[in-house]
Protein backbone atom coordinates (compact mmCIF):
# COMPACT_ATOMS: atom_id res chain seq x y z
CA UNK A 1 0.00 0.00 0.00
CA UNK A 2 1.67 3.74 -0.85
CA UNK A 3 0.47 4.91 2.76
CA UNK A 4 1.89 2.11 4.49
CA UNK A 5 6.02 0.78 5.19
CA UNK A 6 6.75 -2.62 6.33
CA UNK A 7 9.83 -4.26 7.15
CA UNK A 8 10.93 -8.07 7.94
CA UNK A 9 13.94 -9.93 8.85
CA UNK A 10 14.87 -13.82 8.69
CA UNK A 11 17.35 -15.44 10.04
CA UNK A 12 18.50 -19.71 9.32
CA UNK A 13 20.76 -21.45 11.86
CA UNK A 14 22.33 -23.44 9.70
CA UNK A 15 24.31 -25.39 13.11
CA UNK A 16 23.76 -25.38 16.89
CA UNK A 17 26.44 -25.15 19.40
CA UNK A 18 26.80 -26.53 23.12
CA UNK A 19 27.18 -24.08 25.89
CA UNK A 20 30.73 -22.71 26.06
CA UNK A 21 32.83 -19.85 25.17
CA UNK A 22 35.91 -18.80 23.20
CA UNK A 23 34.42 -20.31 19.53
CA UNK A 24 36.38 -19.28 16.76
CA UNK A 25 35.28 -19.57 12.91
CA UNK A 26 38.34 -21.37 10.95
CA UNK A 27 40.56 -24.30 11.69
CA UNK A 28 43.29 -25.08 14.39
CA UNK A 29 46.49 -25.99 12.21
CA UNK A 30 49.82 -27.47 13.42
CA UNK A 31 52.90 -27.59 11.37
CA UNK A 32 56.42 -29.71 12.23
CA UNK A 33 59.20 -28.80 9.72
CA UNK A 34 61.93 -31.98 9.71
CA UNK A 35 65.41 -31.80 8.51
CA UNK A 36 64.62 -34.78 6.20
CA UNK A 37 61.72 -34.99 3.98
CA UNK A 38 58.45 -37.46 5.34
CA UNK A 39 57.82 -40.11 2.76
CA UNK A 40 54.41 -41.46 3.96
CA UNK A 41 51.74 -39.73 6.44
CA UNK A 42 51.58 -43.12 8.02
CA UNK A 43 55.17 -42.68 8.80
CA UNK A 44 54.66 -39.29 10.39
CA UNK A 45 54.73 -38.67 14.51
CA UNK A 46 51.37 -37.02 14.91
CA UNK A 47 51.71 -36.57 18.41
CA UNK A 48 55.35 -34.71 18.16
CA UNK A 49 55.24 -31.13 19.79
CA UNK A 50 54.27 -29.38 16.87
CA UNK A 51 56.90 -26.71 15.34
CA UNK A 52 54.28 -23.75 15.30
CA UNK A 53 50.11 -23.48 15.54
CA UNK A 54 47.82 -21.04 14.60
CA UNK A 55 44.46 -21.12 12.88
CA UNK A 56 43.35 -20.84 8.63
CA UNK A 57 39.83 -20.13 7.47
CA UNK A 58 39.53 -22.59 5.09
CA UNK A 59 41.28 -25.18 3.60
CA UNK A 60 42.51 -23.31 0.18
CA UNK A 61 46.27 -23.48 -0.70
CA UNK A 62 46.92 -24.24 -4.43
CA UNK A 63 49.89 -25.73 -5.23
CA UNK A 64 53.07 -23.71 -5.43
CA UNK A 65 56.75 -23.50 -3.61
CA UNK A 66 55.68 -21.37 -1.24
CA UNK A 67 55.83 -21.82 2.90
CA UNK A 68 52.81 -22.66 4.36
CA UNK A 69 53.68 -20.71 7.90
CA UNK A 70 55.27 -17.39 8.27
CA UNK A 71 59.36 -18.21 8.70
CA UNK A 72 58.25 -21.71 7.92
CA UNK A 73 59.52 -24.22 5.37
CA UNK A 74 58.84 -24.53 1.75
CA UNK A 75 59.35 -28.21 1.45
CA UNK A 76 60.08 -31.29 4.03
CA UNK A 77 57.03 -30.38 6.65
CA UNK A 78 53.52 -31.77 7.35
CA UNK A 79 50.43 -30.02 8.78
CA UNK A 80 47.29 -30.84 10.94
CA UNK A 81 44.25 -29.13 10.66
CA UNK A 82 41.60 -29.69 13.20
CA UNK A 83 37.46 -28.62 14.31
CA UNK A 84 34.73 -28.84 13.30
CA UNK A 85 32.67 -29.11 9.27
CA UNK A 86 29.04 -27.81 9.39
CA UNK A 87 27.00 -30.07 7.11
CA UNK A 88 24.38 -27.90 5.54
CA UNK A 89 21.94 -30.60 4.93
CA UNK A 90 21.58 -34.90 5.28
CA UNK A 91 22.74 -37.47 2.92
CA UNK A 92 25.70 -38.59 1.19
CA UNK A 93 28.50 -36.01 0.89
CA UNK A 94 31.62 -36.41 -1.33
CA UNK A 95 35.00 -34.46 -0.27
CA UNK A 96 37.92 -34.00 -2.82
CA UNK A 97 41.07 -33.72 -0.86
CA UNK A 98 43.67 -32.47 -3.12
CA UNK A 99 47.36 -32.30 -2.23
CA UNK A 100 50.85 -32.54 -3.24
CA UNK A 101 52.14 -34.53 -1.74
CA UNK A 102 50.28 -37.23 1.06
CA UNK A 103 46.83 -36.29 2.57
CA UNK A 104 44.53 -37.90 5.12
CA UNK A 105 41.05 -36.70 5.32
CA UNK A 106 39.11 -38.17 8.64
CA UNK A 107 35.44 -37.18 9.45
CA UNK A 108 33.91 -37.93 12.64
CA UNK A 109 37.07 -40.08 12.93
CA UNK A 110 36.60 -42.21 9.68
CA UNK A 111 38.83 -42.02 6.50
CA UNK A 112 37.33 -40.28 3.94
CA UNK A 113 39.81 -39.63 1.67
CA UNK A 114 43.32 -41.31 1.73
CA UNK A 115 47.26 -40.66 -0.07
CA UNK A 116 49.88 -42.14 1.95
CA UNK A 117 53.24 -40.64 -0.69
CA UNK A 118 54.54 -38.59 -2.51
CA UNK A 119 52.53 -37.07 -5.92
CA UNK A 120 52.33 -33.75 -8.19
CA UNK A 121 48.90 -32.36 -7.36
CA UNK A 122 46.31 -34.27 -7.43
CA UNK A 123 42.93 -34.89 -5.73
CA UNK A 124 41.68 -37.62 -4.19
CA UNK A 125 37.79 -38.30 -3.09
CA UNK A 126 35.52 -40.26 -0.81
CA UNK A 127 32.02 -39.73 0.51
CA UNK A 128 30.23 -40.38 3.68
CA UNK A 129 26.80 -40.19 4.64
CA UNK A 130 26.08 -37.29 7.43
CA UNK A 131 23.28 -35.43 9.21
CA UNK A 132 22.94 -31.91 8.67
CA UNK A 133 25.27 -29.85 11.55
CA UNK A 134 28.67 -29.85 12.72
CA UNK A 135 30.99 -32.99 12.57
CA UNK A 136 34.88 -33.21 13.80
CA UNK A 137 37.11 -32.88 10.86
CA UNK A 138 40.82 -33.43 10.56
CA UNK A 139 42.89 -33.22 7.84
CA UNK A 140 46.98 -34.56 7.87
CA UNK A 141 49.04 -33.37 4.94
CA UNK A 142 52.76 -33.99 4.50
CA UNK A 143 55.11 -31.77 1.99
CA UNK A 144 58.58 -33.79 0.85
CA UNK A 145 60.12 -31.49 -1.88
CA UNK A 146 59.41 -29.61 -4.57
CA UNK A 147 55.47 -27.53 -4.99
CA UNK A 148 53.59 -28.25 -1.93
CA UNK A 149 49.68 -27.13 -2.01
CA UNK A 150 46.02 -28.47 -0.31
CA UNK A 151 42.62 -27.92 -0.71
CA UNK A 152 39.15 -29.78 0.00
CA UNK A 153 36.26 -29.94 -1.86
CA UNK A 154 32.61 -30.98 -1.19
CA UNK A 155 29.27 -32.16 -2.97
CA UNK A 156 26.37 -33.22 -1.75
CA UNK A 157 22.40 -32.55 -1.29
CA UNK A 158 22.75 -28.91 -1.51
CA UNK A 159 25.64 -28.46 -3.63
CA UNK A 160 25.51 -30.52 -6.83
CA UNK A 161 28.68 -29.38 -8.45
CA UNK A 162 31.75 -30.06 -6.60
CA UNK A 163 33.53 -26.48 -5.21
CA UNK A 164 35.58 -25.46 -2.22
CA UNK A 165 34.56 -26.19 0.88
CA UNK A 166 33.67 -22.29 2.23
CA UNK A 167 34.85 -20.57 5.24
CA UNK A 168 31.65 -20.63 6.72
CA UNK A 169 31.54 -24.50 7.63
CA UNK A 170 34.67 -24.42 9.49
CA UNK A 171 34.64 -23.75 13.50
CA UNK A 172 37.11 -24.55 15.94
CA UNK A 173 37.55 -23.60 19.75
CA UNK A 174 39.39 -25.32 22.82
CA UNK A 175 36.69 -27.15 23.88
CA UNK A 176 35.82 -28.31 20.14
CA UNK A 177 32.17 -26.90 19.72
CA UNK A 178 30.94 -25.55 16.26
CA UNK A 179 29.82 -21.67 15.76
CA UNK A 180 26.58 -20.40 14.63
CA UNK A 181 26.65 -19.54 11.21
CA UNK A 182 23.45 -17.51 9.54
CA UNK A 183 21.76 -16.64 6.29
CA UNK A 184 19.88 -13.10 6.57
CA UNK A 185 18.06 -10.85 4.69
CA UNK A 186 15.80 -7.81 5.27
CA UNK A 187 13.19 -6.47 2.87
CA UNK A 188 11.71 -3.07 3.52
CA UNK A 189 8.73 -1.66 1.30
CA UNK A 190 7.25 2.20 1.08
CA UNK A 191 5.25 4.59 -0.90
CA UNK A 192 5.04 3.45 -4.99
CA UNK A 193 6.70 6.99 -6.35
CA UNK A 194 9.73 6.93 -8.41
CA UNK A 195 10.90 10.13 -7.27
CA UNK A 196 13.92 8.45 -5.31
CA UNK A 197 12.58 10.41 -2.16
CA UNK A 198 10.58 7.67 -0.96
CA UNK A 199 12.27 4.04 -0.27
CA UNK A 200 9.84 1.39 -2.60
CA UNK A 201 12.12 -1.67 -1.77
CA UNK A 202 15.27 -2.33 0.12
CA UNK A 203 17.04 -5.87 0.59
CA UNK A 204 19.94 -6.69 2.38
CA UNK A 205 21.75 -8.31 -0.95
CA UNK A 206 20.94 -4.68 -3.12
CA UNK A 207 20.22 -1.70 -0.92
CA UNK A 208 17.30 0.72 -1.89
CA UNK A 209 15.51 1.05 -5.06
CA UNK A 210 12.68 3.20 -5.87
Amino acid sequence: RSDEARRSASATVRTTVATGSGLRRGLRIEGWAFTSAPSTITGINWNATPTTTGSVPWINSPSSGTARWAGGPNNRFALRLTGKIAVPAAGTWTFGAGSDDGVELLINGTRVAFHNGPRGFAVTSGSISLTEGAHDIEVRFFEASGSNGLTLSWSGPTVPTSVLVPPSAFSHDPSGQAHVAMRSGVNIWGDTTSTGASIDAFTSANGPSS
